[in-house]
């Protein structure tokens, strides 16, 4: 990317030590050569980084009907017993845009997400892990709350936690096309006008403010924000962490514990881990 290779597409399978980095061009001409990328490889020998093999491959991209390939890999899903997503597209989906009252707390929920590069569309195992976690923790508080979804991206745990009693409900992204992502999916869900989404880290919180924090992060912002988050609780408010990997857990334990939150429990899905903590 800093060499001005803008049009990528990285992957790496869990368990598996290679990494396939696809770089697309008009032209051949335009590809950085195999010797470049073997100087770069080098670089980040230099900084430190494990020694890399390299194999490299060009071929021509087949046209295809992007459009409707994409179509067909979003689906309508399942991520919960109580939660589906539908594509906007789904023959059921406009019904949901027209506004109906919230269902109760942790009940059979339907959202409509626009798929787009934008994080948390439900498929990942900490998205899926947070609405679980999300769910129980509504069923238990059985009343309205105010939550404050840190780490937003498409809005869907926001979207969620409104649907399930939350009074006032507001996200923080760093991706500005996340923000726009998630008052489209606001609006597809009848849901204008009822949710806050805003740019950047989380700032200018009012003290003791949220009942719920939901934090989809990593673990560095985690610990950075931990402060924050603290302070933005209420007595007895409750955080969902999540984004963390299973070697991580730890670290974050040992945060929330020096602060004197006392843990609620912990699960692991695929290898991450989520965690719930709630402020004396």
């Amino acid at each position: 990317m800093a060499a001005g290779h803008v049009r990528l597409a990285a992957e790496r399978r869990p368990g598996e030590p290679v990494v396939r980095l696809e770089i697309f061009a008009e032209n051949a001409a335009d590809l950085p050569r195999p010797e470049d990328l073997a100087a770069w490889l080098a670089e980040a020998e230099d900084l430190g980084l494990p020694a890399a093999a390299l194999r490299w491959e060009d071929a021509p991209v087949p046209e295809r009907d992007w459009s409707e390939g994409f179509r067909r890999r979003f689906a309508r899903r399942r991520l919960l017993p109580e939660v589906e997503v539908l594509p906007p597209w789904d023959p059921a989906a406009p019904a949901l845009r027209r506004r109906r009252p919230a269902p109760g707390a942790g009940a059979a929920l339907a959202l409509v997400i626009e798929p787009a590069q934008v994080f948390g569309g439900g498929e990942h195992p900490t998205t899926r892990g947070c609405l679980r976690r999300l769910a129980a923790w509504t069923r238990r508080r059985g009343g309205p709350f105010d939550c404050l979804d840190v780490g937003s991206g498409t809005g869907i745990l926001s979207l969620a936690a409104r649907r399930w009693g939350g009074a006032r409900v507001e996200g923080w992204d760093l991706d500005a096309a996340s923000i726009v992502n998630a008052y489209l999916n606001a609006d597809l869900n009848g849901l204008a006008g009822e949710l806050r989404f805003r740019w950047g880290e989380p700032r200018d919180l009012a003290p003791a403010a949220w009942d719920l924090v939901l934090a989809n992060l990593f673990l560095g912002p985690i610990l950075r924000l931990l402060p924050r988050l603290d302070a933005a609780l209420r007595p007895g408010g409750t955080t969902i962490f999540s984004g963390l990997l299973a070697t991580q857990a730890g670290r974050v334990a040992e945060a929330a514990g020096a602060r004197g939150w006392r843990p609620v429990g912990q699960d692991e899905d695929e290898g991450w881990v989520i965690q719930e903590w709630r402020r004396p």
